[in-house]
């Protein structure tokens, strides 16, 4: 499960990181038509509306979304509340893993 979490969040922002490269068509394009040395404007523009919805600042998975909880039935807001808490736990002590086996290195 870590390793998901991982590539969903740490590897995902350090390789989808690409904007620069798709400033100009003739360097990078999603397509274009095979003899064309650039991207086709639509198809550019389409990308780079991708690139900018996906690249923006998201929230992160350490913070506290318990709120989000809020209203359910009182069972199901409990539930859900101590299974976030556990979860950001899991989390803390993977970080801290993380940093016992960086030093280790």
């Amino acid at each position: 499960m870590a390793v998901y979490i991982f590539i969903v969040t740490g590897y995902h922002r350090h390789v989808g990181f690409v904007g620069d490269y798709y400033a100009d068509p003739g360097l990078a394009s999603m397509s274009w038509k095979s003899g064309e040395p650039y991207g086709r404007p639509r198809q550019h523009m389409i990308m780079s509306v991708v690139n900018v919805f996906t690249s923006m600042q998201q929230p992160l998975l350490k913070e506290d979304y318990t709120h989000l909880f809020r209203g359910l039935d009182p069972d199901r807001e409990e539930h859900m509340t101590k299974a976030w808490q556990n979860f950001q736990a899991d989390l803390q002590n993977a970080r801290q893993l993380h940093r016992m086996l960086d030093m280790d290195a």
